[in-house]
């Protein structure tokens, strides 16, 4: 009796170069916007689906570094002062795409930011009750919760392909 093996690509099983590639194309999406972050984000579900991070409308020269707060794998944080009030500024250490088998934490963590920023706007502009899943136990949650608090809540159920991922 004979075993059935996957089809090999580049010497590896079709499904492990697969997700090879796509976690390759994953980092090369744009995770930056160079409309300034003042008043509230367009919270369209197209909106969501790029969830791209609005620039900062601070100058660099506007800040005043007050202390080192921490540092790890992706980067250090500093507490600043703009006009008096204080900020946590991140500095990441990685300034062009990583290589093979790490995750670029910018982008990471822009996504998030840019979804947090869509869905707390939609939260406050909404006249009626946001229903959230309070314990998040799988992706299908999370989207769930994304979903629920963008403007436009599409009636039918949104099928997700590979192209819109949220990470």
């Amino acid at each position: 009796m004979s075993i059935p093996f996957a089809p090999l690509v580049n010497g590896v099983p079709q499904h492990v170069q697969q997700e090879y590639d796509q976690f390759f194309a994953q980092k090369s999406l744009p995770f930056r916007d160079d409309e300034p972050l003042i008043g509230n984000p367009d919270c369209s579900w197209k909106s969501v689906q790029k969830h791209m991070l609005r620039a900062c409308p601070f100058k660099l020269e506007d800040m005043v570094f007050k202390e080192r707060l921490g540092d790890g794998i992706d980067g250090v944080v500093f507490k600043v002062s703009i006009d008096s009030a204080p900020y946590a500024l991140k500095v990441f250490w990685d300034v062009e795409i990583p290589g093979e088998r790490t995750s670029y934490a910018i982008q990471k963590e822009c996504w998030n930011s840019a979804l947090l920023q869509m869905m707390g706007a939609a939260i406050a502009q909404s006249e009626e009750p946001i229903y959230l899943k309070p314990e998040i136990e799988s992706r299908k949650d999370a989207l769930y919760n994304t979903q629920a608090c963008h403007k436009r809540v599409e009636k039918t159920l949104l099928l997700f392909s590979s192209r819109n991922t949220f990470y």
